[in-house]
């Protein structure tokens, strides 16, 4: 150590062997590249981790119920915050009311119009495409009602911070939904078929336009509640809960509303009743009837072929349609990536 020289070369030798122990534990320490059967079961793993804890926060919210209601009980003694939430609903109920009678105005003062359309018929299709935008504008004037009349009393009242993201939220999610049903009545338009643009017969346009008014009820009701639970801070463990549940019950109606439309959608992918035979029968007629031109088979295979395939699809379309309805669900639920 007292010789510079030989102390110099001792501190070169440490410093060689210093970098030769970081590089061998840099080599050690990295992971070796994962199979396609080591990512499947991390990502199985992951996504049992998701539903499991999906599972534990809707118990704790469960078994949590009597003590966040003893919570509001308390909160609601106190007579300022008893106070102070009676004008929150008083505002509420304010502002929903002046919306709501404007929009409900503006249909009846559209009943005349809406007669009027009712009694025009056409054949041709074009001049029923012509009159769709008169259609939608019937149908929607009551949505522009509603929207002015809701936000010019908002300011009137000057609700609270808490009231005016209630309110916002309740007519946003109306606005969604009335805009939906705008634009499904005016391409079904039950109440005028000579305008219709589809082939339907009055009873199923009377049934597809309350599907998607319940669909659009739910979906965009539901979605207004989780974003408002998340604005005004809710607990993550909750508003998980509300999400997943809002999706699960707009799933649940998307799967009954295959259910009921199993047979006729059968029906017509099949081109026809699944019962009827592949191929034609012989007829049993006189010998005299002329026979059918030989260049021209009535059934030739390929078509039998293609009315089996229809059938085939026609007997498991609900299976299909049911397991992308779930698949969708699961995927939007446990957030997976890709899809």
């Amino acid at each position: 150590l007292d010789d510079p020289a030989r102390r110099d070369r001792l501190k070169q030798q440490l410093q060689i062997l210093l970098q030769a122990q970081q590089g061998g534990g840099n080599a050690a320490a990295q992971p070796a590249e994962k199979g396609f059967g080591a990512e499947l079961l991390s990502s199985i793993s992951h996504h049992v981790e998701s539903v499991s804890n999906a599972l534990v926060n809707l118990v704790e919210v469960i078994a949590d119920l009597p003590h966040r209601m003893q919570l509001a009980s308390v909160a609601l003694a106190d007579p300022q915050r008893r106070a102070y939430w009676l004008n929150v609903v008083i505002d509420l109920v304010g502002v929903v009311a002046v919306a709501f009678i404007a929009a409900w105005a503006a249909r009846r003062l559209m009943q005349g119009p809406r007669r009027a359309l009712a009694q025009r018929r056409s054949q041709r299709w074009l001049v029923r495409l012509l009159h769709w935008p008169v259609v939608f504008v019937v149908e929607a004037l009551p949505i522009l009602a509603l929207t002015l009349a809701g936000y010019i009393a908002l300011p009137l009242f000057d609700p609270s911070e808490d009231a005016r993201l209630i309110t916002s939220a309740i007519i946003s999610a109306q606005v969604a939904t009335m805009l939906t049903a705008a634009i499904t009545a005016s391409l079904l338009v039950p109440s005028a078929p000579g305008l219709r643009l589809f082939p339907m017969s009055d009873e199923t346009a009377a049934y597809l336009q309350v599907w998607v008014r319940r669909l659009a009820v739910v979906g965009c009701y539901g979605y207004a509640v989780t974003e408002l639970a998340a604005l005004i801070g809710v607990e993550a463990s909750l508003h998980e809960v509300i999400s997943r549940a809002w999706g699960l019950v707009l799933t649940a109606m998307t799967i009954i509303f295959i259910l009921q439309n199993r047979v006729p959608v059968a029906i017509w992918i099949a081109g026809g009743s699944l019962d009827a035979p592949l191929k034609a029968p012989p007829h049993d007629e006189p010998v005299a009837t002329p026979l059918p031109d030989p260049e021209t088979p009535a059934d030739s295979e390929r078509t039998i072929r293609f009315r089996t395939f229809r059938r085939q699809a026609a007997k498991v379309w609900h299976v299909l349609a049911i397991a992308y309805v779930v698949a969708s669900y699961a995927v939007w639920s446990l957030q997976i990536e890709g899809g």
